[in-house]
């Protein structure tokens, strides 16, 4: 079973991360966050902290490119599905990604 949290305010997303994500299974990260940080950025915060580093994130994006995927691969997800994003796909990288972890760069 899983569950979710959301943080809509830039400023708060780290707090909320750092307090929930410990009863995470994984993040679904949307790379393109408005706000004064992005997806990218909360990524590589999670990586550079030790209790985060074998956590599964999963980037989500519109962007199809290969330089975007690259992008979110070196930033620190382990994973990147391109929008729009089935249930099956996510649950997948998930999966995938709990099994490598903590090494990152599945690309899906």
């Amino acid at each position: 079973m899983y569950s979710t949290c959301e943080s809509r305010r830039a400023a708060r997303r780290f707090e909320t991360l750092s307090r929930k994500i410990q009863r995470l299974k994984g993040v679904l990260m949307d790379i393109s966050l408005k706000g004064e940080e992005d997806g990218l950025q909360i990524t590589r915060f999670l990586r550079s902290q030790a209790r985060f580093r074998a956590t599964p994130i999963i980037a989500v994006t519109a962007h199809a490119s290969v330089e975007h995927q690259r992008t979110a691969l070196e930033a620190g997800c382990d994973a990147v599905l391109t929008k729009p994003v089935k249930r099956s796909q996510i649950l997948s990288a998930l999966a995938q990604a709990r099994r490598a972890a903590p090494i990152p760069g599945i690309l899906h």
